[in-house]
């Protein structure tokens, strides 16, 4: 037989497979559909009635923690209708009632549980919500400690260049400036004030060794020297 989406569906199963639960238990139990057929007074709605009355502790469900729809685990899904609406309809039409449903659905409506499936899909998807919402305030912490961080690296006091991690981690342990290091300045300007620096100091040896050669130069007859 075929649904309304034209495939092919077995009307009846020797065997059934469902969602399983803790330890493996199947959730799902085979549907029973009962066609009744109107003979004599009483009217087929009356005894579908009469049958649910008698069945009710096979079928019928709980309802959800939300109370958004009734899960029917180990429960046996019954769907009734009668012959003459086969007859009339065919078997795609909204003449099949499950027991603890209030109008008429087609046959896999009937033995579906749309209020589930939708209930589910709007969980999961406001699961799915929150997750996305957690990674993006997740991303926006990450980048706002990283433009703190950022914002607390040090500079070069005289060509403004950014310190590297491992320059200003150096520089967090050697705060203080000493002789051949100097943690205000980045290492290209660094290595250049050493290099002006110890210039400076060449020079300044060399006029302290001239003046001393000068002072230690021989005087004449007069103390002019030669």
């Amino acid at each position: 037989m075929k649904d309304t989406d034209g495939r092919n569906r077995p009307m009846w199963r020797t065997r059934w497979s469902g969602p399983q639960g803790q330890r493996g238990v199947s959730l799902a139990m085979p549907p029973v559909l009962l066609v009744l057929h109107q003979i004599g007074a009483r009217p087929a709605r009356t005894q579908m009635q009469k049958v649910a009355r008698l069945t009710r502790e096979h079928w019928q469900g709980r309802r959800d923690s939300d109370d958004a729809f009734h899960t029917c685990e180990q429960k046996i899904p019954i769907v009734t209708t009668t012959l003459e609406l086969l007859r009339e309809q065919g078997p795609h039409g909204k003449i099949f009632w499950r027991f603890n449903r209030r109008h008429l659905k087609t046959l896999w409506d009937a033995i579906g549980n749309p209020r589930m499936d939708a209930a589910l899909e709007r969980r999961r998807e406001q699961q799915q919500a929150r997750q996305e919402a957690h990674q993006a305030e997740q991303k926006r912490l990450a980048a706002q400690q990283a433009a703190e961080h950022e914002a607390r690296r040090p500079v070069c006091t005289v060509c403004g260049a950014k310190f590297p991690d491992d320059r200003w981690k150096i520089v967090q342990r050697y705060p203080r400036p000493s002789h051949g290091w100097r943690p205000q300045l980045c290492e290209s300007c660094e290595a250049a004030a050493l290099q002006e620096e110890a210039e400076k100091e060449r020079q300044e040896a060399a006029v302290r060794a001239q003046a001393e050669a000068e002072a230690n130069e021989p005087r004449g007859l007069f103390g002019r020297r030669r």
